[in-house]
């Protein structure tokens, strides 16, 4: 007979997963989500759970971790704004166009041949927006598909803004995962990945260290250190000759002066990068185009913030996040 384990263990693998379903049909839609939507929703989870497990390491850089997630946010906030503005100068292009031709406004049926029902599913929370910007794109790119059949837009102009969208799509992509890479890279190793400081600094004004607090001497101690004792009477010895302006407070400012004085803050140790990482293509290499719509204002952002979306990367990156980072 066979025996019955009592109690036995089960798999702990099971994880929240938010389900978003969407129906992708356009080139452009189709390739977005196979492009990106699987990269920045991994790039998302190491960022925004990931790191957070880590124990002690999580606690020593938890300003550094909301820091990049905080940038991370701001890559999503320039990528809405900017397919925002991009299908507002669409629908403004259309409605100028269907006035050109007497008001009228043709009716157009378009089917597509091989739809394709996707459930995005979700990590995190922030992952949401991802998912409503590639429901966005999708029906920004019908529109175009109905445009250039009602011969509103010409070939050109319809590709031109096709591949800006996914080249903004894909730069954000990028951005998001290098930001991501460096901070688990810190969290792990106490390293810091060639350009992931000057990176977090553009998108956020800050120094990743700049919030931290100085090291200390003697931290095990739980009594003041000599040096600490002399700072302490040399400020005691300044308030006494301030308070009462006598020889005896002149002597005592004299003495005062023989003093040492506080040293300037500690500086962090400043950590050297690890020539194995691999960081991609830099940021500053390409600019997204502006709109190819006529009379349109430039959106593109600052060159500094950007990522290239047709370099190849250098090196493999399969062991950037492994060793310590835990999977949750």
């Amino acid at each position: 007979m066979t025996a019955i384990a009592l109690n036995p263990q089960v798999n702990d693998g099971s994880r929240p997963v938010l389900r978003h379903p969407v129906e992708l049909a356009t080139h452009l839609g189709l390739k977005i989500y196979n492009r990106t939507f699987r990269r920045i929703d991994a790039a998302h989870y190491l960022a925004q759970v990931v790191t957070h497990l880590q124990g002690a390491a999580s606690r020593t850089y938890a300003t550094e971790i909301n820091q990049v997630n905080a940038a991370i946010e701001a890559e999503l906030d320039r990528l809405v704004t900017f397919v925002g503005g991009e299908n507002r100068r669409l629908d403004k292009h259309l409605r100028q166009q269907a006035s050109e031709k007497g008001g009228g406004k043709e009716t157009l049926t378009i089917v597509y041949t091989q739809p394709v029902p996707v459930e995005l599913a979700m990590r995190t929370p922030q992952m949401r927006r991802y998912a409503d910007l590639i429901a966005t794109v999708e029906a920004t790119s019908r529109a175009l598909d109905i445009a250039w059949y009602q011969q509103c837009l010409t070939t050109a102009q319809r590709l031109d803004l096709e591949l800006l969208l996914f080249r903004n799509f894909m730069r954000t992509c990028i951005n998001v995962e290098r930001l991501a890479w460096g901070l688990a890279r810190r969290v792990r190793d106490g390293t810091e990945a060639p350009g992931y400081r000057e990176m977090l600094r553009k998108r956020t004004g800050r120094d990743p260290d700049a919030a931290t607090a100085p090291a200390v001497d003697d931290e095990g101690e739980a009594r003041m250190t000599r040096n600490e004792v002399a700072h302490l009477q040399a400020s005691e010895s300044l308030a006494a000759a301030l308070l009462a302006p006598s020889p005896v407070a002149a002597e005592a400012v004299a003495a005062s002066e023989d003093e040492p004085h506080p040293p300037a803050e500690t500086p962090m140790t400043a950590v050297s990068s690890l020539s194995d990482f691999a960081t991609g293509p830099s940021e500053a290499d390409e600019t997204a185009s502006s709109s190819i719509l006529p009379d349109a204002t430039p959106t593109s952002p600052n060159p500094d913030e950007g990522g290239p979306v047709n370099r190849p990367r250098r090196r493999s990156v399969r062991d950037l996040v492994g060793g310590r980072v835990v999977e949750v």
